[in-house]
């Protein structure tokens, strides 16, 4: 393309300024306070790689939604808020899911969580929309989201800051966690019933394994912070499930790919109530394991993990680890899996058993 019909821009700078948007064009289709989580946390490492120690010098908070009308207090806009460029540390922040524009309240010297909160919840009467709170002045920099707003404390999701320390151990026990919330049994979140077409029957959706992973994705992406957690990219050896994927804070032209996931579901019936042969699950999973493998190599991931869930009424497969699985082995997969329930006496039959056999 020719610099005229570019204007201003030449190619390099326009891919650029396109890759480092906070618009989330990839997140469209998840909820809005999934992109706001994800927008917050990326300009958060922007800051943090720019001028940690003004990041760091005081707590700053994050709202989801416009300024409150009728508030004395005038706030400060900042239209270019996304682009990373503006000290965020000391106010609380208002901006819609990508945070393109904002407007942020100062917060009076010396002021604690407690007070942060507090005037959020009292003076700007907007405690009941998610928010994140951001502090940097321990060792470890907390950033915490409260999905039910301020009011509501005791509901919150830890967020990773940046992915220097991502790893195999943090993605398993975020994904237990994604498990035990969201995907156990029909009542565990308000999608997991989506997974279910005749629950006391035990018959799965058609799409099951679709419906399983937009709730993993979802999961990923809150707990991942600024880590961006694409799903079904489409390359020579075929179409990932999701993958893990690190934008350089300073240069959105290099990534990190830390990891790519195969999600797979071993089931005892199909929608309509048909019978699935142990040969048909057994060949589902070791497909899942060379194309986790496959999917690694072609994209240049750090590792790769066959994520399988089981939704047998008797499931056994979460009895296996990485190790007893030979194919898993060879290929430097690793291997997790999961029992998902139909209904919830079935998971709590499951329980009592695996404590009366001691295996809790």
């Amino acid at each position: 393309m020719s610099d005229e019909k570019l204007g201003l821009w030449k190619d390099d700078d326009l891919s650029t300024m396109i890759s480092r948007s906070t618009g989330n064009r990839y997140y469209q289709a998840l909820p809005e306070e999934v992109q706001f989580v994800h927008s917050v946390a990326k300009v958060l490492a922007m800051r943090n790689a720019k001028d940690k120690t003004a990041l760091c010098s005081a707590p700053s908070l994050y709202v989801l939604g416009p300024v409150p009308e009728n508030v004395r207090v005038v706030p400060k806009r900042e239209p270019t808020f996304s682009l990373g460029g503006v000290n965020v540390a000391g106010k609380i922040w208002f901006g819609a899911q990508a945070m393109n524009s904002c407007n942020g309240f100062a917060i009076f010297t010396g002021a604690d969580s407690d007070a942060i909160f507090t005037f959020v919840s009292k003076t700007l009467a907007s405690g009941s929309r998610p928010a994140i709170y951001f502090d940097g002045s321990s060792s470890e920099a907390l950033l915490r989201f409260y999905p039910k707003g301020v009011d509501t404390p005791e509901d919150c999701e830890d967020i990773l800051f940046g992915g220097a320390n991502f790893n195999e151990t943090i993605l398993k026990d975020l994904l237990d966690r994604i498990h035990e919330k969201s995907l156990i049994t029909p009542t565990a979140g308000s999608a997991a019933k989506d997974i279910w077409q005749d629950k006391e029957k035990g018959f799965p959706v058609e799409r099951a394994e679709g419906a399983i992973q937009k709730i993993v994705q979802v999961g990923l992406v809150i707990g991942l912070g600024n880590l961006k957690v694409k799903s079904e990219e489409t390359g020579v050896f075929g179409r990932y499930d999701l993958a893990v994927i690190e934008q350089d804070p300073l240069d959105p032209s290099k990534n990190t790919n830390h990891a790519i996931l195969e999600l797979k579901i071993v089931k005892a019936y199909t929608n309509s109530g048909n019978k699935v042969s142990d040969a048909a699950n057994q060949k589902a999973v070791q497909k899942g394991i060379r194309q986790a493998f496959a999917y690694r190599m072609e994209h240049g991931s750090r590792f790769s993990a066959l994520c399988c869930y089981d939704l047998r009424p008797a499931p056994s497969l979460h009895k296996y680890s990485t190790s007893k699985c030979k194919n898993a082995v060879k290929l430097d997969v690793k291997f997790w899996a999961w029992p998902i329930f139909s209904t919830p006496e079935s998971a709590r039959i499951w329980l009592e058993e695996k404590y009366l056999s001691g295996n809790t």
